[in-house]
């Protein structure tokens, strides 16, 4: 078999189910690519070298455990290609992060070896040690972390004896700074000298100038490094306990990130700190700290006008709010996370009008169309069943020091949908309406001024003592 014609036809094997095809022949695969690889750094031939690692990557990968035994055949040559390759330009630098790809997807088809535990200490001292070598916005950085977490994820606990040899540098490139320069900008030249950066032009009203550069380098680095401190804290578990208290500031000034998968990611974090934790104080700790920065992200959630976003960060935030069985909050950051509440109805109101104003819209809709748009409707609706449980929490937590927020900020709302049912679109309005009010007559006084009709609070006193009690498992 020829080089030429393992690499124009290997990508047919990408997948799970040709990679059973292929196993059959790997033996035939992996020698001839064994000796192109060889040949490669023997010639340094930029272009067969690229199609070898790319080649390699893939094999490796969907091959996984049955790759481990051509491991040796090709390790060593890794090692040395990241020793002695230039890092000078794009096209090596892409070399040198495909050859980092590869090391880590061997290391880890070796997982059920014998010898694991000491591949993966000898590729653990390399990285380290190569990370020292090089720049911080290095763009090997983040290959390198995203090492780590191929090689966390198999090791579990076991792998918490390397944390004090990486893991600050891993919260510090979460912490990277992604530089923006625009023509305006003295540095916008040398940023633009930097590998993988972007540069280009915008032609839009909304921004002021013409030219601008982008360092995706950093930005990698620090979407890896969100990644790696979630997959790391999750796979440590118990183990991971030490570097919580560190790992909490850092993480929950990106709960309200602007890009979505590092807000994602730092939220779940949070769960893999708690996870991480035995003690019930070290966990009221870790939510009280983060309640603040969760409660930004709800009002920053709002902006992008993304129910499910919204969603997700309400939800996050109500596990977190549900913890806490002492009032432990100060009075400012339960005003703001009230206020993000009530902007969060507001949002439903909104989001609810489109919703029926695209209905009274389309003359005839078939079935599909209406399950689709009541769908759509009660994703909303989530949105009022989370605040609805969160104002019900902080009723029975804190008292009077809420009651006024939400019995003037937030029940209105609910009050609405339970006075007229015409302005319902869905039994569920109501009910959760029901549930709001049923938690206001049972932990709060009454002693404030309400702008809704106080006498439907009496009213209800009355009801829920013969029925709705008995009907609050929705």
């Amino acid at each position: 078999m020829s080089g030429k014609i393992l690499i124009s036809n290997l990508d047919i094997v990408d997948n799970e189910e040709d990679c059973k095809l292929a196993l059959p022949y790997a033996d035939q695969l992996l020698s001839t690519l064994k000796n192109l690889f060889q040949k490669s750094l023997g010639l340094n031939t930029d272009v067969l070298l690229e199609d070898v690692l790319n080649a390699l990557s893939m094999l490796c990968s969907v091959f996984d455990l049955e790759f481990a035994k051509y491991s040796n055949d090709f390790l060593p040559g890794l090692k040395q290609l990241l020793d002695t390759i230039p890092n000078t330009d794009e096209k090596h630098t892409n070399i040198r992060l495909n050859t980092i790809e590869c090391m880590g997807f061997i290391i880890t088809s070796m997982r059920n070896l014998d010898g694991f535990a000491t591949e993966v200490d000898q590729m653990m001292e390399y990285f380290v040690n190569h990370q020292n070598r090089i720049a911080k916005d290095d763009p090997e950085q983040a290959c390198i972390m995203d090492v780590y977490t191929q090689i966390s994820s198999h090791m579990n606990e076991g792998f918490a004896k390397y944390m004090p040899h990486i893991f600050e540098d891993i919260l510090k490139a979460y912490d990277i700074e992604v530089k923006l320069a625009t023509h305006k900008d003295s540095n916008i030249e040398e940023l633009a000298k930097k590998k993988f950066a972007l540069t280009g032009k915008l032609d839009n009203n909304l921004f002021n100038f013409d030219n601008f550069v982008f360092d995706t380098a950093a930005f990698a680095i620090k979407m890896a490094a969100s990644s790696t401190v979630f997959s790391i804290a999750r796979n440590l578990r118990k183990a991971f306990y030490p570097y919580v208290s560190h790992t909490l500031p850092v993480v929950a000034k990106y709960f309200n990130f602007h890009v979505k998968e590092i807000s994602k990611k730092a939220l779940k974090t949070l769960k893999a700190l708690d996870m991480a934790c035995d003690d019930q104080k070290d966990m009221a700790d870790i939510f009280t700290n983060a309640l603040p920065n969760l409660s930004l992200a709800v009002h920053d959630s709002i902006l992008k006008e993304d129910v499910a976003n919204v969603h997700y960060v309400l939800k996050q935030t109500n596990k977190a709010l549900d913890f806490l069985s002492q009032p432990l909050l100060a009075d400012n950051v339960l005003a703001d996370l009230l206020g993000g509440l009530s902007q969060v109805l507001t949002f439903c109101d909104q989001e609810k009008k489109k919703i029926i104003a695209e209905t009274k819209s389309l003359e005839d809709y078939d079935d599909q169309k209406k399950e689709e748009i009541e769908k759509k409707y009660e994703e909303v609706n989530n949105l009022m069943q989370i605040v609805m449980e969160m104002s019900g929490t902080l009723l029975k937590q804190y008292g009077d020091k809420v009651e006024g927020l939400i019995g003037n900020g937030i029940a209105p709302y609910y009050y609405n949908f339970l006075m007229n049912s015409e302005s319902s679109f869905s039994v569920n309005e109501t009910l959760y309406a029901v549930c709001l009010f049923c938690d206001i007559l049972e932990y709060a006084s009454l002693n404030v001024n309400y702008t809704i009709d106080f006498n439907i609070l009496i009213y209800f006193r009355c009801l829920i003592k013969h029925q709705v009690k008995q009907q609050r498992s929705f």
